[in-house]
């Protein structure tokens, strides 16, 4: 994931004219948040499910 994230951030940093580690370190936390949100949501919809009682 991170050679992706690094490919992705020089790859971005050129076309926009910035700097290439701020983009690649914004980038990889972008990732993160995507996947603690993502984690996060599965989770709550696990104990939801479990928490269901069949008659």
């Amino acid at each position: 994931m991170g050679v992706v994230c690094g490919a992705l951030g020089m790859y971005l940093s050129f076309y926009v004219d910035v700097a290439s580690g701020a983009t690649i370190v914004l980038l990889q936390a972008a990732v993160f948040a995507v996947a603690l949100a993502v984690s996060t949501l599965r989770r709550q919809a696990g104990r939801k499910l479990a928490h269901v009682h069949v008659d």
